[in-house]
């Protein structure tokens, strides 16, 4: 029965600060280092076969933590990509904020169009057949490393997103690609 762990990459130095720049080359802070080899140590245990990343070099360092542990190369993947934020990337939450869509943005994601950037359902159109691809070709349990909007995708394909989900960094989510529908385990799991 394969079974997928998407996991959000560990913090950069904007964490929870400002939206990141599109171009991925901000690499995880000191926090996300350790965020990422604890994640690396409790997974340590999984039967994991294959690790699929983000082209970003945050959602890299994670996969590579992972991968170190179980001898494995991460493979990348541009669909996995961060979502195109447009005016937002960059920009502060307090800014954010007090912009008029954020409301749209924290509770109707599915209707949500970054300013001159990629709407949440063009997030889903593009990660919908990589998950697809990734489902038909794993063998035991894989690893996605992304992002937030990457993660809520993959939540919308599954039928349980209602609004923004907070999904804290480093963290993991797990899904069972056995059968029929995709099944949702535990969502944000974090090392104890």
């Amino acid at each position: 029965m394969p079974r997928l762990l998407v996991i959000r990459h560990g913090a950069i130095a904007t964490s929870g600060v400002e939206f990141p720049a599109r171009d991925g080359l901000e690499p995880l802070s000191p926090l996300g280092v350790v965020e990422v080899e604890a994640l690396a140590s409790m997974l340590a245990g999984e039967p994991i076969t294959a690790i699929h990343s983000s082209p970003a070099v945050r959602a890299r360092q994670t996969a590579e933590a992972i991968a170190r542990r179980h001898r494995l190369e991460p493979q990348v993947d541009a669909a996995l990509a961060e979502v195109d934020m447009g005016e937002w990337s960059g920009q502060a939450l307090v800014w954010a904020k007090q912009q008029p869509d954020w409301r749209t943005f924290q509770t109707r994601p599915g209707e949500f169009t970054f300013p001159g950037g990629e709407s949440f359902v063009s997030l889903v159109e593009r990660t919908g057949p990589c998950l697809e691809r990734i489902g038909d070709s794993a063998t035991g349990t894989v690893v996605v490393t992304a992002h937030l909007g990457n993660v809520m995708a993959f939540l919308a394909l599954a039928g349980v997103l209602e609004g923004h989900v907070d999904i804290p960094t480093a963290s993991v989510t797990d899904f069972d690609l056995g059968g029929p529908k995709i099944r949702v385990g535990e969502i944000g799991r974090r090392p104890d």
